[in-house]
């Protein structure tokens, strides 16, 4: 009895000491150093109304994406994004208003991350796992922020500039779709009527080229080096 007792006080006395390892976010990723022929698509805003559609189309495909969904959205159409996630689809954070964070201050900024994490948390029973921030716009609270949450910040390697009217189908297709690489990181937007007309085209194309569409968070896992620096976070425990 005696001796069992002795090896539980061990262990609580290096639960006391433990240390983990924790990601310090400090900038953001365009592409991911990959050996598969992989490759993200991304989609900012939503939900919308054409998410659904997006569903279906991906889902029938056999192919992933991710939506950079905002708080203030979700909570009107909680259903469309109940209905990504069911499709197989990554839902991210992409802050609460879609306001430029480094305007809004720390404290602001980190209630519309914190809000946005338990909305979708709310909607889909878990929480997001990447972020993408507005306008790309990040500064010094920004990033302490996405450290204490663990969110890897995502750019992207290609965009689409849909966002601008005078951006043709056309032209959208080509910047998604032609002379694309493993590992690269498409931005687009879901509300975008010109996107989603030519979705089948470049879903077409880049798996007749032989790129697998994935969600970033499985493009993350296939990084073939770290792609935030690890810091070393000691684990304090009360021993009485």
């Amino acid at each position: 009895m005696k001796k069992i007792l002795i090896v539980m006080l061990s262990m609580i006395s290096c639960l006391a000491f433990a240390e983990t390892k924790k990601m310090d976010i400090n900038h953001a990723i365009n592409r991911v150093d990959v050996d598969k022929k992989v490759i993200a698509l991304t989609f900012d805003d939503g939900p919308d109304g054409n998410c659904l559609k997006y569903a279906k189309l991906f889902k029938d495909a056999g192919a992933k994406a991710t939506f950079f969904v905002k708080g203030n959205n979700i909570e009107k159409k909680p259903e469309i994004v109940k209905a990504l996630h069911e499709a197989g689809m990554e839902i991210g954070n992409h802050s609460y208003t879609h306001a430029k964070q480094p305007a809004l201050g720390y404290d602001k900024a980190l209630e519309e991350t914190f809000k946005t994490q338990e909305i979708v948390k709310k909607t889909i029973g878990s929480e997001p796992k990447v972020y993408r921030a507005p306008y790309l716009s990040y500064d010094a609270s920004l990033w302490k922020i996405l450290t204490e949450f663990q969110l890897p910040a995502i750019n992207a390697s290609s965009s689409t500039s849909d966002w601008n009217k005078e951006t043709t189908a056309e032209q959208i297709y080509e910047r998604a779709a032609v002379n694309r690489k493993a590992g690269d990181i498409i931005l687009m937007h879901s509300w975008r009527n010109e996107t989603l007309e030519v979705m089948p085209k470049i879903i077409k194309t880049l798996k007749d080229d032989g790129f697998k569409l994935v969600t970033v968070s499985e493009l993350l896992a296939m990084s073939k080096k770290p792609l935030c620096k690890d810091v070393t976070v000691e684990i304090s425990a009360d021993v009485e």
